[in-house]
């Protein structure tokens, strides 16, 4: 279910009391059982959605980097930079290249 409610709200700012209210759980329950099942914990889980839709936008579209950004549910474009370094090593611009070349 924590996956579900994700998986269709990752696009909007996601907050994790919220996911617990809807599914009427304690957050620390839910942070337990999610890292218990998933081996990694909520926020890291909703960013490797973010990236990785962001990367296949990279991959596909001609979409601004700040539009990707947008996109995949990140307002600031330098919080999606970082984020997108820090998940994948490189640039999202680096990563556009490189899968173009």
């Amino acid at each position: 279910e924590i996956k579900k409610y994700i998986q269709a709200n990752y696009l909007s700012p996601i907050k994790i009391s919220d996911i617990a209210d809807k599914l009427n759980i304690n957050r620390s329950h839910l942070y337990r059982i999610f890292k218990n099942e998933m081996g990694i914990n909520v926020e890291d889980y909703i960013i490797n959605i973010r990236i990785n839709h962001a990367k296949t936008l990279l991959s596909t579209t001609t979409l601004s980097i700040s539009a990707i950004a947008s996109a995949v549910g990140y307002k600031n474009y330098s919080t999606f930079f970082k984020r997108f370094k820090g998940t994948t090593g490189i640039t999202p611009y680096e990563y556009r290249t490189k899968k173009k070349g």
